[in-house]
């Protein structure tokens, strides 16, 4: 195409009642001329395969995934510690509520890393293991931690949320990619959780 189109007018229209649309429109009016096929498939794709560019107009978007619980199902009657990877939806919808954090204050969103997960998962075995439960263990430029009844994505993110020193390493602007990590279980009938997510 030798210029752009008028603001959101695509062969195949987004949903203008639809609060990502205006976020899709901004994410496809940056990158270079292409042609109508490759404008049509880019639309669509941004459009539906695009979490960050949704969260930042609309933070309730994918929120049934987002709240997606620790799989507490297996530790049952079990009482030994069980961990979450990247089968598991609660590790994904970490990364959702992070990203959507970052997105509403206008910074990019961290990709996952398989070796920061593994890092992460590294330091809740550590936590269980009896070690010290702070950041003397960190090997990563950040990393944010959680003990607790916190049994979901949503759970654990909202007290991050709420807290003003994770919140503020959640909104670094140095880091790019991120691990989730989660050790679980459940004795005497009570349920127990660690958390970490570092950063690179």
């Amino acid at each position: 195409m030798a210029e752009k189109k008028e603001r959101g007018r695509f062969t195949i229209k987004l949903n203008e009642n639809d609060p990502t649309h205006e976020a899709a429109i901004q994410l496809l009016e940056r990158q270079p001329p292409r042609t109508k096929a490759q404008l049509i498939v880019n639309a669509l794709v941004h459009y539906m395969n695009c979490p960050a560019a949704a969260a930042a107009t609309h933070p309730d978007a994918g929120r049934e995934a987002i709240e997606k619980a620790v799989p507490f199902e297996l530790a049952a009657g079990t009482d030994k510690w069980w961990k979450i990877d990247s089968t598991d939806t609660a590790y994904w919808a970490v990364q959702e509520n992070i990203n959507a954090m970052r997105a509403a204050g206008g910074l990019p969103a961290l990709t996952m890393d398989d070796a920061l997960s593994t890092t992460a998962s590294s330091r809740c075995e550590s936590f269980v293991a009896g070690g010290p439960f702070d950041h003397s263990g960190m090997v990563t430029r950040s990393e944010i931690c959680a003990s607790g009844p916190l049994f979901s994505a949503a759970d654990v993110c909202t007290a991050w949320q709420n807290s003003e020193t994770h919140y503020a390493n959640i909104m670094r602007s140095d880091i790019s990619r991120m691990g989730v990590g989660c050790w679980f279980c459940e004795a005497d009938g009570s349920k127990y959780t660690y958390w970490t997510v570092t950063f690179e």
